[in-house]
């Protein structure tokens, strides 16, 4: 999926020359998904643009004919923010637009720059700092938009989250990755819809693996964080009854999490200690492993998550079944790439389950499907087309 027809992007119309700066935290050698990220836009975009990558880091991976300004990410905060917003606005006079990936340390700067420099700036919101934070931190097990409602009572996160809100509101355009993210960005940060498009998110991170792999018919993979939010339970106790029927049926459940003993507790009380196993966190490519040799990767979140083994699972060739929410509809329900069950009926989830395990061919459609729906909504080609009409659209005012 990373390969694509630059020429064709550009036969499109979207022609226009651009001088970009790519604001990121972070960037290769880190592993996170929004430095991985970063990279591959600056590559392709680099292409046909002239591209400078600023980041917080020490020794970066560089890339051919690509300028990548690293800021000392050891110094104190005020002076890291200091070093960055002063390296931004010198690179400002001499670049088009701005596009920052996310809304916290980096977007403070970046929005001072844009009144300073009078150059648009585009926000990347690829998560939400506050409720990375928070979690990590242990202080909310809940998902996004409960705690976007109801932010614990910490000085620190609250303070996050009036920056980021402040970011955002004066941005030029922010992109999201999602319709359903977009209005949790509205109604929580109080952000003009006419403000924020949506533009999925390119996947394309096939790992190498050594050793050819094959599907194991009645392997199953869920992953964490292991809180309630994940409804891990409910997929335990889907597996419990399909035991019967599959006697070699096996779910493998990667993350962490706060509810890891509770959980294991219900394996035992359901005699499936030879069933299910508990990973922990696990590698990129031990995660793509897992996938590429699970028949069906099971997705129960009861709300907006961070978590993106979905499209994963498409890019694997692995059935997807998620639980029916909006979300999840936005993803899978284009092109029925994926199987959805009710959250409020737990047969339905079994029965969904039964059927992918039993039938082979409605496993081989939903992959057959879910090529198409990564070409036509999650691919790099059409990525970069609509940030290229995004940026356009900026430039032209």
């Amino acid at each position: 999926m990373s390969s694509f027809s630059i020429d064709y992007w550009y036969s499109l119309g979207h022609n226009i020359f651009m001088k970009i700066i790519v604001a990121t935290p972070l960037y290769p050698p880190e592993g996170e998904r929004i430095a991985v990220y970063s990279r591959q836009l600056a590559k392709n975009l680099g292409a046909k643009h002239q591209v400078t990558v600023l980041t917080y880091g020490y020794k970066i991976e560089p890339i051919n004919n690509l300028q990548v300004v690293v800021i000392d990410k050891t110094k104190p905060l005020p002076i890291r923010l200091f070093n960055y917003a002063k390296s931004l606005l010198a690179l400002a006079k001499s670049h088009d637009l701005i596009y920052v990936q996310n809304a916290g340390a980096i977007g403070l700067p970046a929005i001072l720059v844009k009144y300073l420099s009078r150059k648009p700036v585009i926000i990347n919101f690829f998560e939400d700092e506050a409720f990375k934070r928070a979690f990590h931190q242990s202080l909310t097990d809940q998902p996004l938009e409960v705690f976007l409602k109801h932010p614990p009572a910490n000085a620190k996160i609250k303070r996050i989250i009036k920056v980021q809100g402040w970011v955002l509101r004066h941005a030029s355009l922010i992109t999201v990755s999602s319709e359903y993210l977009a209005k949790l960005l509205s109604e929580n940060y109080k952000v003009s819809p006419e403000k924020i498009v949506v533009n999925h998110l390119a996947e394309d991170r096939e790992e190498k693996l050594p050793l050819p792999v094959l599907k194991n018919r009645h392997q199953i993979l869920a992953s964490g964080p292991l809180l309630d939010s994940s409804g891990l339970d409910k997929i335990i106790q889907a597996v419990a009854k399909l035991k019967e029927k599959f006697a070699d049926i096996q779910l493998i459940i990667t993350g962490q999490g706060q509810k890891k003993k509770q959980l294991m507790g219900l394996v035992q009380k359901l005699k499936l200690d030879s069933n299910v196993k508990f990973l922990g966190r696990v590698s990129q490519a031990e995660n793509w492993y897992l996938l590429k040799t699970s028949s069906v990767y099971v997705h129960n979140f009861s709300g907006w998550d961070q978590n993106d083994q979905i499209t994963r699972s498409l890019l694997a060739k692995t059935s997807v079944l998620a639980q029916d929410n909006v979300l999840n509809q936005e993803i899978l329900s284009k092109n029925s790439s994926g199987l959805l069950f009710s959250a409020t009926k737990p047969e339905d989830l079994v029965s969904q389950l039964d059927k992918i395990l039993t039938v082979e061919s409605l496993g081989e459609g939903l992959t057959v499907r879910a090529s198409q729906n990564l070409v036509d909504n999650f691919s790099w080609e059409f990525h970069l087309n609509n940030l290229n009409s995004i940026f356009s659209s900026l430039l032209k005012k």
